[in-house]
C-alpha cells in the first residue's frame, strides 16, 4: 500500500491517510480506487476513472463509513478528487449524485452538498471545471 497523501482534518479531529487500494491503467482511461484510513480504520473511499483522450476526471463514487458522516471526510475526498484532476491535466470533473444510503442522505440533500462546492447540475449529472 502507498500513502498519497495524510493530513491532520481539523473538522473531525482525526489523522487521515489515503492510501491507493486499485489502480488500472490502459490506453486512455486509469482507474483508482483510494481507501481513506484513520487509526487502522477504514473512514472512507474514493473511486475515480480519469479518460485521457477527454481530459475528464469522472467521480464514481465516493463513500464514507456512517460513523464518520458529516464530519468533513466526504469534502476531503472530493478536494483530493479535484487535485488529481489538476494532476491528471484534466479540464472538468464529472458526476452522478447517487446516495449511498438515500435515508441518511436524500439524493436532494447530495446534490445540494456538490452544489455548495462548487458543482452544477446538468441533466442528472454534475460537473466543475478545473483550472
Amino acid at each position: 500500500m502507498v500513502i498519497l497523501y495524510a493530513q491532520s482534518m481539523s473538522a473531525v479531529q482525526k489523522d487521515i491517510k489515503l492510501v491507493e487500494t486499485y489502480r488500472k491503467v490502459d490506453q486512455n482511461m486509469e482507474l483508482r480506487c483510494i481507501s481513506a484510513r484513520s487509526n487502522d480504520s477504514k473512514v472512507g473511499e474514493l473511486l475515480v476513472r480519469f479518460q485521457k483522450d477527454k481530459k475528464l476526471l469522472i467521480l464514481d463514487g465516493v463513500i464514507v463509513e456512517k460513523e464518520f458522516r458529516r464530519q468533513g471526510v466526504g469534502t476531503y475526498l472530493v478536494s483530493f478528487a479535484e487535485d488529481l484532476a489538476q494532476r491528471f491535466s484534466a479540464k472538468k470533473v464529472l458526476l452522478c449524485p447517487f446516495p449511498v444510503d438515500p435515508s441518511a442522505y436524500p439524493k436532494k440533500e447530495l446534490i445540494k452538498w456538490y452544489r455548495k462546492r462548487g458543482y452544477m447540475l446538468n441533466r442528472g449529472l454534475m460537473f466543475k471545471s478545473i483550472k
